[in-house]
């Protein structure tokens, strides 16, 4: 499934990536490289010995990092003078003895010479390493040094699996080798294992804090971006779905970083995935991801032999959760003492982690959490229902709405869908009823008609949808004024041939769209007509916005720039809204790529330069820059930055007489007014911001459900009652919800959850929907009603607990304590602390305690 990515999934050496596919492939962990090329360059200056050893997961990267230091230090003048770096196979398994592990120092050596014109040198080792003195470990060791000495070089062992190196050695050999390691101009070791070493905490062991432990943490949200923009990047035509993805569906990224758990193994797994999800080889790609991992996953699992531990990992893996001792012995059958003995096994051998949980009792969990996910897929039953969750929350995660339609659909027409396990068309149908139902907004440019009556015709054509006759007209309309020197017939044909763009791009045909805009730029790029300017500033705009559809982002961010920089001076007011277009476009595309600093630099670069601007676009431009650097830090959760910027918006724009500006500036303070809600518990703010917005907008279906909701939370049923008459044509899901608030308030727990149920129904699990910010509010009013654990019966007993995870997790915390979250599975666990962050947010901000004191004993240290 990878054969044309250059991806290396399991051993950076073995795979035989090339130095520059690898180096290209490195686009996260730099931070850890440099730290950990510094420590070598100071050993390199005259500095003392640093051994270190990498900790960190499987998958986590360590053998590409040991990689990456090899070729760094190959490519760096002063490193390459002091140091050959010698890489070793993944694992050393026959290293049981000292002599043992030199002869495989003498032929890393032996390699390091092959590759660096020595061939002489090369050869030489080969002989003698399989001679009878180097089965000596005291001969072995003053040989190797002594062809180190020789070259004149200091060796720098690149070791995996230390831990198994280590181990193998007896107490007398380990002693001797940690004297060659402290002797002046010594090997230097960076090593990797997957846990602390044993002898790193034993004060009577020979390595007791001898090597520096340097963890490989999980990836950031923000470095799985980058790793798939690289990926992408590098995988040319093949890449181009995964980049249209992270420029127009962003919050997939976190669904991957929620799924790979940062793991950059799993990472490129399921790169893999995203890149081929046609809908017609979609289940054989995952089918394939989960067999390209099976050879793997089986022989960590076959590593334990023991019948009772095989059936520990089952009850382990199958309940997905974290689960405790007494629930695995419950499972298995096997007694709680034995338990114990193998749970401390896995524990040691980093198999399984042991977590905290919300009792006074821990709890255990797979390591690897894909692994986990493997688990569930391979041996999961139709009854596991955690089998059918995970495949759903894949599906509705991972694809557009779009794109689960369309699978659904395929599965109803048959044809190749009956091929299917009845699992995956289950998990399709599922994932088809959770979907969202929201279009992200597209850029548009507003068109002027001309008086010319063909091209009038062709615009008519256009809007009546009849856009292949349309395009015919423009075409005309281009090849009868091509030739005039007037300002008018030269005028017609720039907004010929931008009409043409629009027809093209509503029949889908990108590359003809962006040939024709750019045909129009380069015809009337050096134009001084300020009408043709205009014209030329639209073409480069939507050039941008097309790229970024496309996932060519790059691209599109040259076109916004090269508009500002042709345009930035203009006075032209068509044109200045165009240029601060530009701008907001760009800082919109910066924010896909996850570049939330530079995003919200570009908004206030908006602000420094068009404020004093008159023309009332380009005003409205600043403002809903404005408004949008406000949403950004509220959704990174920096509130007091968002309400300033919020506030900001109404203080320059109050007095707008322009309408579009006025509804922004309404939505800055309806935005402020649910931050007072939502963090300091004031439903007053929101009344007063909705009763805003509504001056405004009377009809406004939103803005009235919100304010409904205002007054819920103040007490004032009547109001509420009054205002209901008025939603009717609100969507079912948000009326459905703000009926159970009535039932709540009304203390109508039975008709409140009746209403909640059909809410539910309608796929509500995700914070994308525009109704989920009532589902939280739901939930607080319950609470605050105290049906908190009636509710939490009440999703238990409809089998919403395990569709709505995230948020039923989120509810528990928020009514026994946040220790509960412990219970929950890691995939589960980040989702449901941002819920329960701003269930608990008002409460914090009120200075309430939400934890409730812990029953039983003291967990023993």
């Amino acid at each position: 499934m990878n054969k044309n990515l250059g991806l290396t999934l399991h051993n950076p050496q073995q795979d035989r990536l090339s130095d520059e596919a690898l180096v290209s492939a490195f686009v996260a962990r730099h931070a850890d490289l440099e730290l950990l090329l510094d420590d070598i360059r100071a050993v390199a200056r005259g500095g003392d010995a640093h051994h270190t050893v990498l900790i960190g997961a499987r998958g986590m990267g360590k053998s590409t990092m040991l990689r990456r230091i090899a070729i760094a230090v190959k490519e760096d003048d002063s490193l390459r003078e002091a140091f050959m770096a010698l890489s070793f196979r993944e694992e050393q398994y026959n290293v049981i003895s000292l002599d043992a592990f030199w002869r495989n120092c003498g032929e890393a050596l032996a390699e390091w010479c092959d590759e660096n014109e020595r061939a002489k040198l090369a050869e030489d080792l080969d002989r003698a390493v399989a001679s009878a003195a180097w089965r000596d470990p005291e001969a072995s060791e003053k040989a190797f040094l002594a062809a180190c000495k020789e070259i004149g070089k200091r060796p720098l062992l690149l070791l995996d699996n230390l831990d198994i190196v280590l181990d193998n050695l007896d107490e007398d050999s380990a002693w001797s080798l940690r004297r060659v390691l402290q002797a002046k101009a010594g090997p230097i070791v960076i090593g990797a294992a997957t846990s602390y070493l044993s002898q790193g905490g034993d004060r009577d062991a020979p390595f007791y804090e001898f090597f520096h432990p340097h963890l490989l943490e999980p990836l950031t949200e923000t470095e799985v971006m980058a790793c798939l923009h690289a990926l992408a990047e590098r995988n040319g035509e093949e890449g181009a779905k995964v980049r249209a993805v992270l420029a127009q569906e962003p919050e997939r990224v976190r669904t991957i970083y929620a799924l790979s758990g940062g793991n950059p193994r799993v990472l490129t797994l399921l790169y893999l995935v995203l890149q081929r999800s046609e809908t017609e080889t979609i289940f054989a790609d995952l089918e394939a991801l989960l067999d390209q991992v099976t050879p793997y996953y089986k022989h960590r699992i076959e590593e334990y032999q023991s019948p009772q531990q095989r059936a520990v990992i089952d009850a382990i893996a199958l309940h997905w959760d974290p689960i405790g001792s007494r629930a695995i012995s419950d499972t298995t059958g096997i007694e709680i003492t034995t338990i114990s003995s193998h749970l401390n096994r896995l524990k040691k051998t980093g198999f399984i982690d042991e977590v905290e949980s919300s009792g006074a009792r821990s709890s255990y969990q797979l390591s690897e959490r894909f692994m986990n996910i493997w688990y569930l897929m391979r041996h999961g039953t139709r009854r596991t229902r955690h089998r059918l969750r995970w495949l759903t929350l894949f599906l509705v995660r991972l694809f557009s709405p779009e794109e689960v339609r369309s699978m659904a659909a395929e599965i109803r027409a048959g044809g190749s869908a009956t091929t299917w396990p009845p699992c995956y068309r289950e998990g399709v149908f599922a994932a088809e009823e959770e979907v969202g139902r929201f279009a992200s907004p597209r850029a548009n440019v507003v068109q002027e008609p001309d008086l010319y009556d063909l091209y009038n015709r062709g615009v008519r054509l256009r809007e009546l949808g009849q856009l292949e006759t349309a395009i015919t007209v423009f075409d005309e309309v281009v090849c009868c004024f091509e030739s005039s020197q007037s300002t008018g017939g030269q005028e017609v044909v720039a907004r010929a041939l931008l009409n043409k763009g629009y027809s093209l791009r509503q029949l889908g045909r990108s590359e003809e769209v962006i040939a024709v805009y750019q045909e129009l730029a380069d015809r009337f790029a050096s134009s001084e007509d300020g009408r043709m300017q205009e014209c030329v500033a639209a073409a480069l705009l939507n050039m941008g916005v097309m790229f970024g559809e496309l996932g060519r982002s790059e691209e599109a961010a040259s076109e916004y720039d090269d508009l500002i920089a042709r345009f930035a001076s203009s006075k032209i007011a068509g044109v200045q809204a165009l240029v601060v277009h530009a701008l907001v476009n760009k800082g919109v595309q910066l924010g896909k790529l996850g570049q939330l600093e530079e995003e919200s630099a570009v908004y206030d670069e908006v602000v420094v330069r068009f404020s004093s601007s008159e023309v009332t676009g380009v005003q409205e431009q600043v403002a809903r820059a404005l408004l949008t650097k406000g949403i950004k830090l509220d959704q990174v959760g920096r509130l007091d930055e968002a309400i300033s910027v919020y506030d900001e918006v109404i203080e320059r724009f109050a007095t707008s007489d322009a309408p579009a500006t006025r509804e922004l500036v309404a939505f800055a303070r309806a935005n402020k007014g649910k931050q007072g809600l939502n963090t300091h518990g004031d439903a007053s703010l929101v009344e007063a911001a909705m009763r805003n917005i509504l001056t405004i907008l009377p009809t406004n279906l939103h803005a009235k459900g919100n304010l409904a909701w205002a007054l819920l939370f103040q007490g004032k049923a009547k109001e509420v009652t009054q205002l209901r008459e008025e939603l009717t044509d609100l969507d079912p899901e948000g009326l459905a919800l703000l009926d159970t608030g009535i039932e709540l308030d009304r203390e109508n727990f039975g008709l409140a959850t009746a209403h909640l149920g059909g809410a539910l129904d309608h796929g509500l699990e995700h914070d994308s929907s525009v109704y989920f910010e009532d589902l939280l509010w739901v939930i607080r009013l319950a609470v605050k009603h105290d049906f908190g654990e009636r509710l939490i019966e009440w999703f238990e007993e409809t089998g919403n607990h395990d569709k709505y995870a995230p948020v039923f997790a989120a509810l528990v915390a928020y009514v026994r304590g946040e220790r509960f979250l412990n219970d929950v599975n890691p995939e589960t666990r980040a989702s449901a602390k941002t819920f329960f962050d701003q269930l608990t947010a008002p409460d914090k901000a009120k200075g309430k305690k939400e934890e409730k004191p812990k029953r039983g004993r003291k967990r023993r240290k």
